[in-house]
C-alpha cells in the first residue's frame, strides 16, 4: 500500500500488489460490505458491524496495524484474519448464529451448483 499527500494536500491511499495499483479490490470490498449490511437490515442481526477485509497470503504488509488499511478496508495475512474473526465483541453466540443464518438465507452461494 502507498500513501501520498499529507500536510497541505489530501492524503491519497493506494493499494499496490506486486507493484501494480489494485484499488478496484478496495472498491469491490466496500461494495460487498454494503451488500452484507443491507442484507442484515430488518433481520435479528440488524446493526451488526460489517468490517471489510482483504486477506493476502504471503504478502509483506506494514508493521504497524493502524497502517494496514486502505480507507476503511483492513489488510491482513492469514494470522491477522484469524485474530480478527476471533475477537471478543458485544455479540453472544446466539446473535452470531442469527447473523450467519441471515446471510446464508439471503445471499447466494458462489459455489452452489458447481
Amino acid at each position: 500500500m502507498e500513501r501520498s499527500g499529507g500536510l497541505f494536500a489530501p492524503t491519497v491511499e493506494t493499494l499496490k500488489v506486486k507493484g501494480r495499483t489494485r484499488n478496484a479490490l478496495v472498491t469491490a470490498m466496500q461494495g460487498q460490505r454494503d451488500v452484507v449490511a443491507h442484507t442484515l437490515a430488518g433481520t435479528a442481526a440488524d446493526g451488526a458491524p460489517v468490517k471489510p477485509v482483504l486477506c493476502f497470503v504471503g504478502a509483506v504488509l506494514p508493521m504497524r496495524e493502524k497502517n494496514r488499511r486502505v480507507g476503511d478496508v483492513r489488510l491482513c495475512g492469514l494470522k491477522g484474519l484469524a485474530r480478527l474473526v476471533s475477537e471478543e465483541g458485544p455479540w453472544d453466540e446466539g446473535r452470531r448464529l442469527d447473523i450467519a443464518r441471515a446471510l446464508a438465507d439471503r445471499l447466494p452461494s458462489m459455489t452452489q451448483g458447481s
